[in-house]
């Protein structure tokens, strides 16, 4: 059968009827369209590009065919396009959409357009994806409503055939696919925008039949920006980031490059974006402000929306305001009313025209927030314009951010009450519009408020009252605490008198009517307390009005006590009220005293609180009034102002006052539960009264007529309200306070503080050990026994002198101290907890003062003797005891009898003690031992030693395999230490024994051998290396003092039993590179180091040799990392000893360099400090002859990139041993350090760091060995650095892994500079032939200093930009990659060098001791003409960087000293010369250089 023509199958086509997906497969079958691959790949491929294919009549047949069968014409009354039914069964075909996508790629940009322009098709694409968008939403409404009632067992409702409900998952994902699908058309038909722009612009195509206007283009950015956040928003995968960003670029770039084809009347490019993508664009940038979005590669788009934001919106607003607003604006001065502004808000809201999509409805679950939630970007965005560093346009522009701010503040708030001259206005509320906006006003308001907070807004004092006045008069439950801190912490001035607005009292009263009013939860408590009342107090002081704050403290604190005492609250439900006597505030106005207050304030506060207290003991009714003043006279009275004396009272009063106070303790009252305060307040009396002037009737006050409550009568008060159980326990503790107070003035209450401390004892004894509960010194908290005697406790800590006057009073309190603190803790119990009341009391006992006193120190000694051994927890609380007590005032035979009671426990068999406790007991025996010499080592106790040492050295002992303790770095940290202390006893023990008797030592040593016997008989496992080491130390630091047949045998067989037992130690090892096989290789090698001195070096290098095979192995495997820095530190040490032992066979250098040169990528700044030691150790072992040789292979090893930093290490540690008799008697070294000089290794295949630490070295060959220098080595460094200086294509920079060691390009430039300055210093006679060699290193320097860098150059556009990015190819890499630009201490280097160039000292020019002294300034003058013939390419240089470059302003006022150096080396005829060689742009520079140099640089003779 003959194949069909494609014009037939069209015809066919056109007559087609029946499903849509059966005609669109037919339409893709004429042109082999594969619709299922696109649908496919729609989420994963930007498919929206040019299709590579060719291009041919047919695909624009179907698009005209697909155009017409959507019928296009259908139109409604209203004149706006809609999908029909017959549309929608095509729109909702992915396969309709796959077949748009490949019809629109594959034909041409500019004949596509024209085809969809002709066919009116940009409104309709507007409909198709507005429609796919509710369809949407739809779908997962009802996934939303489907997961709701699966929880409902009945019966399921019956589904309606012609709506069916998108609930699957398979529903889902279709509906993804046809959004990307739609979003890959859109955007390929708003890049044919573009396209066809450009081609009607050029005149190629005839005009098009139909036009497109600004809102056109505006409906189809915005509704595929629409369908970009749906999908961000709602995809179930996580869409491709570089394809949406990619896609995102693309629709931003179109609407910069597109120009409507026809003007309608209010068509505009702002108007038509504020209609349509206003909401899209502000939706999105919610979506990329996530952190699941914060990636780079949607940075792009992020700038681009913002950029679109302040183009079309902010700038537009700014425009109105300054042309209509600004004066009327800044008339306002003390009170906004909505009169003033209500213009401009309507101004402002008619630039945003809402669209029919904004008040389509949507359902509820899925609703996106509109502007109302969205506002906060706008002003980030407004705010972000303004230059940062521009103070004076930022001051201008502070108005419009104010009108910005409060205009955003009802786009927030559409019901926020209008504040006007008659009152506050509800306005009228629409049912349609203000749906669910009631309850979402405060979270977007809240945003809003933490942007002016993030951006630091300096807005009007006018704007924050009128929004803190339109939320007071809401209600406390729609207007949150953290709404109103957040419009307080703005500026905290508006609420307080004198600070500029008349309404501040007002506003201040309401606050407080609203604290006092309101319960809040613990989270709003502390908002009100540490973000209003703190930061008013500070703001009150600042202003000098401490008094009118204590006015209001005063009625607001009288207020809390009422409510404390009246009721009862939970954590959830607090009195607001109760901030005011919160401890925080008074610890906040303490100091503010000193600074603020007035000087006669505390005197007029003392003056009227005398009346009150006096007569409060005949007072019917409420005393808050008069205890709230009483608590602000007590905080003044704690204040340091008190304390120093620049706070005064008078004595008389004093007096009276503690009368009356003591009057007042008389009546039987709790003065609603602030009887407590009276007690306070006497003892700050105390404090002020001299104790000689007390009155008579003082003494009674400890009595029962005063009702003095002592710890003796405490009773619990668990059936007591809260708020009377705290004043209770406050009361009991203030009584304490006092007696203590008092007995610490005078002796006679002695008797009294010995039976309350008793009383104390008792209670610590009474208390449950599980309860860890400590007071945290608030008042409201003090309702627990616990609390009370935490207090307690503490007001002793305050005043610990008391232990060592009063040390037999507190015997029995320390006694019990002791009890709880070595009482077992509960299994439950966390080390790092929080501290307890059993910390408390070990900081008691901790305290000098008891370790002063022989009886309180005697006592803790006894328990420490008791209860030393007893668990590992004691252990350590001992030994924290012993470090406090006093040790040396204690006679010796005490220290004696305890080391021999613990030497006794020690010696005794310990199968269960492990080496950990074992070494921290002989860590507490040496540390006796060294306060008290002789205490803890007794001769006579060798036997026991030895026997210990046998036991104790197993390399397993006390673990139950040996698996234990092979990788264990805290076993072998511990066994490390025992054995050092160990060493210690045996050297003791020699020494003594040897002064007492010599026979002695030959029975130790025949009994250490018999130990040694034993220890075979056993097993070769058992016989330990470590013990065998001791002993065998034991037995050479004998000497010739036992030189006879027997010792020479004891000696020679515990010699070859130790090396056997070396050997197989050092083959059991498996490899060193774990920090416990490390440590026992430190075990090995002192045993080497003892063999050694034995004199048996031959029979230990191929152990030696083994050992280091180890460590070099262990650092070949090292991976990075903290641990590995440890190991190698530990390896360097281990080498170190190995180089200094004489056994160490000898390593060929260049075989060892190549062992401990690494590549860069390892470094971090611990590991360049161990490979610098390790460069040192390795450079220690070298003979001079070597150092040409490695210097060389250095070199050779320096020309791969990864190596150079470890060579440029390696070979600076050689430098700082080169001496002059080494360079006579090794021609070559000289050689080689003219290699290092000239830098031998090619400057531009030099990373960063290389360079740094290569230019370093040559700048140390230059001042230390001069004489290597001639006039070749000269030239080549000139031109390596000229090398360095410039451009260099083949330079590349390494990134190491720890930024804190990577160099910058500030490094290399102030190295360059050096090596410059050195060779000024000590060659510059050498130069005076150089200066075209010199100059282009300068002028190559000079230019560094204008490379603004590349965060910069993100910021500026246009032909700027691309200047600077041209000026910065002439750079050289290390400094064109970086991101910012060069420090000031840079520009400062370069103006020191041409200060030395043009202008040397007399020293520098002369650089010698030769010729006549008379000639002092000839040098000088022959220095400067020189320099002056040359350095005017310098100033031409100068001028032409300038133009083209970017300096700071900061970095030029540090540069131009040495401009002005290089100006007065210049003749006056070489300037003309100069001048008028320059082009008019250069010539204006030079003549505004001449100018200031005239004015500020140029040397004034008169």
């Amino acid at each position: 059968m003959a194949r069909e023509s494609f014009e037939a199958r069209m015809a066919g086509l056109e007559k087609a009827k029946g499903p849509p997906e059966k005609i669109l497969d037919e339409a893709a079958s004429i042109l082999e369209l594969n619709l299922e691959t696109t649908i496919a790949r729609c989420a994963t491929d930007p498919l929206y590009k040019t299709s590579p294919h060719s291009h041919g009549f047919k695909e624009q047949w179907v698009l005209r065919w697909l155009l017409k069968k959507l019928g296009v014409e259908d139109k409604l009354k209203e004149g706006e396009k809609k999908a029909v039914a017959s549309q929608r069964s095509f729109v909702m075909s992915s396969k309709f959409w796959s077949l748009l996508l490949n019809l629109t790629c594959s034909i041409p940009a500019d004949v596509c357009s024209e085809i969809l322009l002709e066919r009116d098709f940009q409104p309709l694409l507007v409909a198709f994806t507005r429609e796919l968008l509710q369809a949407g939403l739809l779908g997962l409404s009802a996934i939303a409503t489907k997961d709701d009632d699966t929880q409902d067992r009945s019966r399921p409702t019956k589904r309606r055939r012609l709506s069916p409900l998108l609930a699957s998952q398979t529903a889902v994902l279709s509906q993804e696919d046809l959004l990307w699908l739609a979003l890959q058309t859109g955007t390929r038909c708003a890049s044919l925008s573009t396209t066809s722009t450009s081609s009607r612009s050029a005149g190629s195509h005839t005009p098009l039949i139909k036009a497109a206007t600004w809102n056109d283009h505006a409906a189809i950015l915005g509704s595929l920006l629409e369908v970009v956040a749906f999908i961000m928003n709602h995809s179930t995968v996580i869409p491709d980031s570089d394809l949406m960003s990619a896609i995102l670029e693309t629709l931003l770039s179109s609407w910069d490059v597109i120009t409507p084809t026809s003007r309608k009347k209010g068509d505009g490019q702002d108007p038509a974006f504020s209609s349509h993508c206003l909401i899209p664009c502000l939706r999105l940038l919610d979506i990329l402000a996530r952190p699941n979005f914060g990636r780079e590669s949607f940075v792009r788009s992020r700038v681009a929306l913002e950029r679109l934001l302040a183009l079309h919106v902010i700038f537009p607003q700014r425009i109105i305001f300054n042309e209509q607003f600004t004066k009327k604006w800044r008339a306002t001065t003390d009170v906004l009313l909505f009169e003033h502004m209500e213009t401009l808000l309507k101004a402002y809201s008619n630039l945003l025209v809402p669209t029919e999509s904004e008040h389509s409805q949507q359902p509820e679950p899925t609703a996106a927030p509109g502007i109302e939630g969205l506002s906060w970007i706008v002003l980030d965005v407004a705010a972000r314009s303004m230059p940062i560093a521009d103070f004076r346009r930022r001051q201008l522009e502070q108005p419009y951010i104010d009108s910005l701010f409060i205009w955003l503040v009802h786009i927030s708030w559409p019901g926020i009450p209008h504040i006007t001259s008659t009152g506050v206005l509800q306005p009228p509320l629409s049912a349609g519009s203000m749906r669910g906006l009631q309850d979402k006003w405060a979270p977007s308001l809240e945003r809003l408020i933490e942007v002016a907070h993030t951006r630091k807004l300096q807005l009007g004092l006018q704007i924050i009252t009128y929004v803190l006045q339109t939320v007071l008069a809401k209600h406390t439950e729609s207007a949150p605490w953290s709404l109103l801190v957040k419009i307080i912490q703005l500026d905290v001035n508006i609420l307080v008198p004198h600070s500029g607005l008349s309404t501040s009292t007002e506003f201040l009263g309401q606050v407080l009517d609203r604290i006092e009013a309101s319960n809040v939860s613990q989270t709003a408590y502390v908002l009100v307390r540490d973000q209003i009342v703190r930061p008013l107090l500070r703001s009150f002081g600042r202003s000098r009005d401490l008094d009118g704050f204590v006015a209001s403290w005063q009625r607001m604190l009288a207020e809390a006590i009422r409510v404390r005492y009246t009721s009862s609250h939970d954590q959830e439900d607090i009195p607001a009220v109760l901030v005011w006597e919160d401890e925080d505030v008074f610890d906040e106005f303490k100091p503010l005293i000193t600074v603020y207050a007035p000087p006669n304030m505390g005197q007029r506060m003392l003056e009227s609180l005398i009346e009150p207290i006096i007569t409060i003991g005949d007072k019917v009714g409420s005393t808050a009034e008069i205890f709230a003043r009483l608590a602000i006279f007590c905080a003044i009275l704690e204040s340091p102002a008190s304390e120093s004396g620049s706070v005064r009272f008078d004595h008389q009063k004093l007096v009276v006052l503690l009368l009356g106070a003591m009057n007042a303790l008389s009546r039987n009252s709790d003065y609603q539960g602030q009887r407590w305060r009276l007690r306070r307040l006497i003892g700050l009396l105390l404090q002020l009264i001299d104790g000689k002037a007390l009155p008579a009737e003082f003494d009674s006050l400890l009595n029962s007529p005063h009702h003095f409550v002592s710890l003796k009568d405490f009773r619990k008060l668990d059936e007591v309200d809260i708020a009377k159980k705290a004043s209770k326990y406050l009361e009991y503790f203030e009584c304490f306070s006092l007696l203590v107070q008092l007995a610490a003035q005078s002796r006679e209450y002695q008797p009294r503080l010995e039976a309350e401390a008793s009383h104390l004892a008792d209670l610590l004894q009474s208390l449950n050990q599980n309860q860890v509960i400590l007071w945290d010194g608030r008042s409201s908290e003090c309702n627990g026994v616990h609390e009370l005697v935490a207090a307690c406790v503490g007001k002793l800590l305050q005043r610990s002198q008391m232990f060592w006057v009063y040390p037999e009073s507190f015997k029995v309190f320390i006694q019990a101290c002791l009890e709880i603190v070595f009482q077992p803790l509960p299994r439950d119990y966390e080390v790092d907890s929080p501290p307890d009341l059993h910390d408390l009391l070990l900081a008691v006992l901790e305290v000098e003062d008891i370790a002063r006193t022989s009886v309180l120190r005697q006592l803790i000694f006894e328990h420490i003797e008791k209860n030393l051994w007893s668990t590992d927890k004691s252990r350590k609380i001992c030994m924290r005891l012993l470090h406090c007590l006093s040790i040396q005032t204690m006679s010796k035979p005490v220290i004696r009898r305890f080391v021999a009671s613990t030497l006794a426990r020690f010696f005794k068999e310990r199968t269960d003690e492990k080496i950990e406790a074992i070494s921290d007991d002989l860590h507490l025996l040496a540390w006796l031992d060294s306060t008290f010499p002789g205490a803890f080592v007794d001769y006579r106790d060798w036997h026991k030693w030895v026997d210990f040492a046998a036991a104790v050295l197993q390399w397993n002992y006390g673990e139950a395999s040996q698996a234990n303790t092979t990788n264990n770095q805290t076993y072998v940290s511990s066994y490390l230490m025992a054995l050092r202390i160990l060493d210690r006893v045996f050297l003791s023990l020699c020494a003594r024994t040897l002064t007492v008797s010599k026979a002695i030592t030959t029975e130790i040593l025949a009994y250490m051998v018999a130990t040694v016997q034993k220890l075979e008989a056993r097993g070769q496992e058992f016989t330990p290396v470590s013990c065998l080491r001791i002993f065998l130390d034991f037995a050479y630091r004998l000497g010739s003092g036992l030189d006879n047949d027997d010792h020479l045998k004891n000696v020679e067989f515990m010699q070859t039993i130790l090396i056997r037992r070396v050997k197989e130690e050092s083959k059991a090892l498996p490899d060193a590179s774990h920090p416990a096989n490390l440590l026992r290789l430190q075990l090995l090698l002192d045993t080497l180091h003892c063999l050694d001195n034995g004199g048996l070096t031959d029979k230990l290098r191929h152990i030696a040799l083994a050992i280091q095979e180890k460590l070099a192995h262990a650092e070949a495997s090292s991976t990075g990392g903290c641990v590995v820095t440890q190991n190698r530190r530990m390896e360097l040490s281990l080498r170190r000893q190995c180089s200094k032992s004489t056994f160490t066979p000898e390593k060929q250098p260049v075989q060892e360099l190549a062992l401990l040169t690494t590549s860069l990528d390892t470094y971090t700044n611990e590991s360049a400090a161990v490979l610098a030691a390790e460069a040192e150790t390795f450079v220690s072992q070298l003979e001079p002859a070597s150092w040409p040789a490695t210097l060389e292979s250095l070199r050779k090893k320096s020309d791969q990139v990864e190596y150079q930093p470890a060579c440029a290490v390696f070979v600076a540690c050689i430098l700082g041993r080169i001496k002059m008799e080494h360079m006579l008697r090794y021609p070559a070294l000289v050689q080689a350090l003219a290699e290092v000089v000239c830098m031998a290794t090619t400057p531009a295949r030099l990373s960063t760091s290389g360079l740094c630490l290569a230019l370093e070295n040559s700048k140390a060959v230059l001042e230390a060995h001069p004489l290597v220098v001639n006039q070749s080595v000269l030239d080549r460094l000139l031109s390596s650095l000229y090398v360095v200086a410039s451009r260099s294509d083949g330079t590349r920079s390494l990134q190491t892994r720890d930024l804190q060691t990577e160099s910058r390009p500030a490094d290399v430039y102030q190295r360059i500079c050096g090596v410059i300055g050195a060779i000024l210093g000590r060659h510059r006679k050498r130069l005076t032939d150089r200066y075209h060699l010199l100059l282009p290193i300068l002028q190559s320097l000079l230019r560094c200093l204008f490379w603004p860098g590349h965060k910069a150059m993100e910021s500026q556009r246009g032909t700027t930009a691309n200047a600077i990015k041209s000026f910065g190819k002439s750079l050289p890499t290390w400094l064109h990659e970086s991101p910012g630009p060069l420090s000031l201490s840079s520009a400062e280097q370069l103006a020191r060098l041409l200060s030395s160039i043009s202008n040397p000292t007399v020293s520098a020019a002369r650089s010698s001791n030769k010729g006549s002294r008379n000639e002092l300034n000839d040098a000088v003058n022959r220095a400067r003409k020189l320099a002056g013939q040359h350095m005017q390419y310098l100033v031409m240089e100068y001028c032409r960087c300038v133009l083209d470059g970017q300096i700071t302003p900061s970095m030029k006022d540090h540069l131009m000293h040495g401009m002005y150096s290089v100006m007065d080396a210049l003749d006056r005829d070489v300037m003309r010369a100069m001048n008028a060689g320059m082009d008019p742009s250069s010539r204006t520079i030079f003549r505004g250089l001449y100018e200031s140099w005239v004015r500020f640089g140029k040397w004034d003779k008169s």
